[in-house]
Parts: structure tokens; sequence; C-alpha cells
């Protein structure tokens, strides 16, 4: 069956195969069908990218949505509780409370150790990109 597509870990020989073929260097997934790069370092890649910035992000945009809401609609938000807060006739204090909590603590708490654990993640999994790159283009070379 052609759907099912396993994956396996080639060794640095089918690498410089690989390489040898037009392929790219960093290309150390395969399929068994057809020994083609795949895509898998690069989604890994985007994946941990995500996975680092996200959180940031996320903390970002709740500090600028309880900014907003102080500078723009007046409302007064404090962590001492929610307190009235009319935007478009809907009274949004408890959400505000909430994304004031997230926008103080939020950074400290939730969001820096996991930016800072998938980054650490991606920093070993491109270290060890860089190895397998390296040993391929010294293989070659001999």
């Amino acid at each position: 069956m052609q759907a099912l597509v396993k994956w396996r870990l080639n060794t640095l020989d089918s690498i410089s195969e690989a390489d040898g073929k037009g392929y790219g260097r960093l290309a150390i997934w395969s399929s068994d069908l057809d020994n083609e790069p795949s895509s898998l370092p690069n989604r890994m890649h985007k994946t941990l990218a995500c996975l680092t910035l996200a959180p940031i992000a996320i903390w970002l945009m709740c500090a600028g949505i309880v900014t907003y809401l102080n500078e723009i609609h007046g409302c007064e938000i404090s962590s001492m509780g929610p307190s009235p807060c009319f935007v478009l006739g809907v009274d949004i204090g408890s959400t505000a409370s909430e994304l004031e909590f997230l926008a103080g603590w939020g950074l400290i708490l939730f969001f820096l150790p996991f930016s800072l654990l998938f980054g650490a993640i991606w920093l070993v999994y491109l270290i060890r990109a860089l190895v397998v790159y390296l040993a391929a283009r010294s293989r070659k070379k001999t």
C-alpha cells in the first residue's frame, strides 16, 4: 500500500548517496517507497519555531488588548478583580481582568518557560542537523 509510508532514519552513507542525486544535504529522513527526502526536517523546524515564538506572541497580544481597553475605552483594569468595562454595550470586565493577569504574570509563569523549553529543544535539533550535515560533507570529500 503506497498510502502507508514508513519513516526511517538514514545512515550517513545513504545521506551521501542522496546528496549525490541532487537532494538536499540535510535530508535525513526518507520514505521507504521511493527513497526521496521528505519535508519532515522542514516541518520539524517550523513546528519548533511556532512552539517557541507563539507563547511570546500570545503574551504580546494580551498586553496589547489590555492597553487598548485601558487607553481607548477607559476601562479600569486591575488585579484586584473585575470591574465594569463596556465595549459595544457588552460588559467584558471579567475577561479584561483575566487578560490583565496573563499580561502581568503570564510571561513569567507560563509563556517564558514554554518558550525557553521549546527553544532549547529547537537548538538541540539544529545542532544535530549541523553535525549530520558536516559529517556528510566530510565523507563526500574523501
